[in-house]
């Protein structure tokens, strides 16, 4: 049985215990896919009674791609390799293939060194931070954010669960009059904020939480297959991280605040190959670079 640790869309945290013995009752084993929970709240694997774990570097901090599969050897050494490759045989005949014995069975291919070492040494840092403080400090970031910007007019906050449902610092939202890819490039542009937008690797969930007919995403599957991609459904995501403060919940909420009562400082277009609004025309200069960067050109949709 695979189940999430935390939503990476709502933030809400799961009952991973309960689903591992429930799970264990009828003879299957649990993997918690802990890419959005392992950053943000301390696992017991043992306490939890989870089978097998997957988690993300990079959202651990960590550059350069690497993840971590932990769980039951005996599984794991059983099977075919996951990946086949070099590395991970012992032996081979045009008749027969002699796998190695973990890890190396399922590891093929060349080692993600630099990546191991920048998630061991992003687990180091979070460890010595305090993982219990961490995780308090988050929760109570994002039940601030999730309270200030769902005060604000025309703003809709999403959730999967009743509001007194613990969650960690995860909020989507969209605001009334603009498309969720038009407020990240508002946000962005003018006011220096990073979010995320679209539908977060879980489109299902998303159509869910938008209330999108089955008619409707028909529609927007024709168009897509069309090539244009200006009607994708999604949201915004505010997330709560290791170095956020109130104090930037609080820019943020004046930013929406300030978009919702006066508009866009700036005009904006969508460029409907991509979906995506940016500014038209775009004041900001270009920094001098050691490497040049192609410009696309909205008009005519060549880069230079």
């Amino acid at each position: 049985v695979a189940i999430t640790g935390a939503s990476n869309v709502t933030g809400e945290i799961w009952p991973v215990a309960e689903l591992a013995s429930l799970a264990h009752a009828h003879g299957a084993r649990l993997l918690l896919d802990a890419a959005q929970l392992a950053p943000h709240l301390p696992i017991s694997m043992v306490r939890l009674g989870v089978d097998y774990l997957a988690a993300s570097g990079h959202k651990m901090y960590a550059p350069f791609g690497a993840g971590v599969l932990i769980g039951e050897p005996d599984w794991l050494a059983q099977s075919a390799p996951s990946l086949r490759g070099g590395g991970a045989v012992d032996f081979v005949t045009l008749d027969e293939v002699l796998w190695s014995s973990l890890p190396d069975r399922q590891e093929a291919g060349s080692p993600n060194v630099v990546g191991a070492v920048a998630m061991e040494a992003a687990a180091a840092a979070l460890t010595e931070f305090g993982m219990a403080r961490l995780g308090a400090e988050e929760i109570r970031l994002g039940e601030y954010a999730r309270a200030q910007l769902a005060a604000l007019p025309g703003v809709q906050v999403y959730r999967l669960w009743d509001a007194a449902a613990v969650r960690l610092g995860v909020v989507p939202l969209n605001v009334t009059g603009y498309e969720h890819s038009q407020i990240a490039a508002i946000l962005s542009a003018e006011y220096g904020i990073g979010v995320r937008h679209g539908c977060f690797c879980a489109h299902p969930l998303m159509l869910e939480l938008l209330h999108t007919e089955p008619a409707a995403a028909a529609e927007i599957r024709q168009d897509l297959r069309r090539g244009q991609r200006a009607r994708i459904p999604g949201a915004i995501r505010v997330s709560v991280g290791i170095g956020s403060t109130e104090d930037d919940i609080d820019y943020l909420t004046r930013a929406l605040r300030q978009i919702v009562e006066e508009g866009p400082s700036w005009t904006y277009r969508i460029a409907p190959d991509s979906g995506e609004y940016v500014p038209d025309p775009d004041p900001r200069e270009w920094p001098d670079l050691p490497v040049a960067l192609p410009r696309l050109s909205l008009s005519t949709g060549e880069s230079s």
